[in-house]
């Protein structure tokens, strides 16, 4: 009978590349995947339709070829892969431009190597009861190598962060400042990265290749996201987001009245640190379910902003 491949035999590593063209073959940062994986070549195959004395479909020709899919990754308290983690995931040059990747993946079989990729989008999820997630879209667009064979290193051992790890400082009542108190009402955060990555199909040149030859981010990053909380009686707080948002919308073109969320996981000593100093909330919903029974959930969304000096959407830092 023949052998399996087993998905605990699966590898996957990256590592930042000095720029385009530039394959990373050695000190790549292997971490364990923890939620489903379809990053893969796409060949963008179509039918090449023309009167040619057939009536059947008979040849097919590219659209281009790139790579694309998505990936969970396991975000784990390590000073060294978190900070490569995160350059990828948000660090831009001087023109907007984010960090290239070489990505290896083996699937127990067969070994993958895929230079001059970028992240297209993240999302960090974080709910009441199970670990900190974080899902990770990528494109490639260099054509995969299979010279030098890159040996999968040492899986990092451990686990993410979990939401008992978790602390989040929050203004909604127009302090100017995050509170030094934990907000402990929250349910689940979710944080969207959208990076402007342009499509594959954006890339090809008129050129002797089927590959994209440019990967452009359009712009600076575009940060969304929301949060689920508890709807409290105003005899226990002040003020709350729907307040606030309600004062947003009355100063539109001003970073008054801006709401500040930070997140901050820790353990072991590595602390990962993502604060949001300027959001401004899209909606706040607090909707009644129509039954007797239950509390009210607060559903809050909102996009993370510079301000007037120009300062970062969103910064991170880890400790």
């Amino acid at each position: 009978m023949a052998n399996p491949s087993m998905e605990f035999l699966t590898c996957w590593g990256f590592g930042i590349q000095d720029g385009q063209g530039q394959k990373k073959t050695s000190d790549l940062t292997w971490l364990p995947l923890n939620a489903a994986s379809d990053f893969n070549l796409n060949p963008n195959l179509e039918l090449t339709d023309q009167a040619d004395g057939f009536s059947d479909d008979r040849l097919m020709h590219s659209r281009g070829i790139w790579m694309e899919g998505n990936g969970g990754v396991s975000c784990q308290p390590v000073a060294g892969s978190l900070a490569n983690l995160l350059e990828w995931v948000f660090d831009r040059d001087d023109y907007c431009q984010g960090k290239w990747a070489t990505v290896v993946y083996s699937d127990g079989r067969r070994v993958y190597q895929y230079p001059d990729v970028k992240v297209a989008s993240a999302r960090f999820s974080l709910s009441a009861g199970a670990p900190l997630g974080l899902e990770l879209r990528l494109l490639g667009i260099g054509e995969p190598f299979d010279s030098p064979i890159i040996s999968p290193g040492l899986i990092q051992d451990g686990a993410p962060y979990t939401f008992d790890e978790t602390k989040v400082q929050v203004d909604w009542d127009s302090s100017g400042t995050v509170h030094s108190n934990a907000e402990t009402t929250l349910k689940s955060l979710e944080l969207e990265v959208d990076n402007q990555l342009q499509g594959g199909e954006e890339g090809l040149r008129l050129c002797e290749s089927l590959y994209p030859q440019t990967g452009y981010n359009n712009g600076a990053g575009v940060y969304t996201g929301s949060f689920v909380r508890d709807y409290i009686d105003s005899t226990t707080e002040s003020q709350d987001p729907f307040e606030l948002w309600i004062k947003q919308i009355g100063a539109a073109y001003s970073d008054d009245y801006n709401g500040m969320l930070k997140v901050t996981l820790s353990r072991n000593g590595v602390a990962l640190v993502l604060s949001m100093p300027n959001t401004r909330f899209r909606t706040s919903r607090q909707p009644a379910t129509g039954s007797r029974r239950g509390t009210i959930n607060q559903t809050v969304e909102f996009q993370a902003l510079t301000n007037a000096a120009g300062d970062p959407a969103v910064e991170y830092d880890i400790l």
